[in-house]
C-alpha cells in the first residue's frame, strides 16, 4: 500500500477525535493545517487502541540521550543533523535539516505494518514544531492528517534499561 492509499477514511476518523478547543491554545508554529492536537491524556486515551501509530519524530540524539515513549511504534527523525552542522549562536544548538528519506520512511513503515485508510496516526517531538511541519507534509503531500503532540508531558523510558523498538535507520 502506497501512501495516496491512506487519504480519504484516514481524514474522516482523525477528524472526528480532534480536540479543537485545544488548538486556539497553540502557539501558530506549531500548528498544523489540519488542526488536530491532543493532549497527553487524550494520546494516551487513543493508543489503548492497538490500531494507533505513534511516531516519535525526534532526532536519533533525542531518542539516544532521553529514550522512547514506551506507546511509540517507530522512531522516524523528521529533523537530521548535516554532516557540516553549523552552530546557531541565536538557538544556542546546531541547525537541523529536513530529513528528505522521512516520507520514504513511514511510507515503507506504512507498507510493513498494514497501515490502511482508516488508521489513526499521532506524531511526537520535544514541543510540537515539528509535528505541525511534519504533519503539514502529509496533510498537503497525500491530505492525510495526524494528530500532534509535543513530549514535554510523555513518559519517557531510560533507553539503557529497555531496548528500543522500531529504530528506523
Amino acid at each position: 500500500m502506497n501512501l495516496v492509499n491512506l487519504v480519504a477514511a484516514s481524514a474522516a476518523a482523525c477528524s472526528i477525535l480532534a480536540s479543537t478547543a485545544l488548538g486556539a491554545d497553540i502557539p501558530k508554529k506549531k500548528q498544523s493545517k489540519a488542526g488536530l492536537y491532543v493532549t497527553a491524556s487524550e494520546a494516551n486515551n487513543m493508543l489503548q487502541d492497538d490500531a494507533v501509530i505513534f511516531i516519535d519524530i525526534r532526532s536519533r540524539a533525542e531518542v539516544a540521550f532521553l529514550g522512547m515513549p514506551v506507546e511509540a511504534d517507530i522512531n522516524i527523525p523528521y529533523m537530521i543533523m548535516p554532516m557540516l552542522a553549523e552552530y546557531d549562536d541565536e538557538k544556542q544548538g546546531y541547525s537541523l535539516e529536513v530529513n528528505p528519506d522521512f516520507p520514504n520512511v513511514f511510507s515503507d513503515y506504512a507498507e510493513e505494518n498494514n497501515i490502511t485508510t482508516t488508521s489513526k496516526i499521532i506524531l511526537m517531538c520535544r514541543s510540537g514544531s515539528r509535528s505541525a511541519r511534519a504533519a503539514d507534509l502529509f496533510f498537503s503531500t497525500w491530505a492525510i492528517p495526524m494528530f500532534i503532540r509535543s513530549s514535554t508531558d510523555m513518559k519517557v523510558i531510560n533507553p539503557k534499561m529497555v531496548p528500543l523498538k522500531g529504530n528506523a535507520q
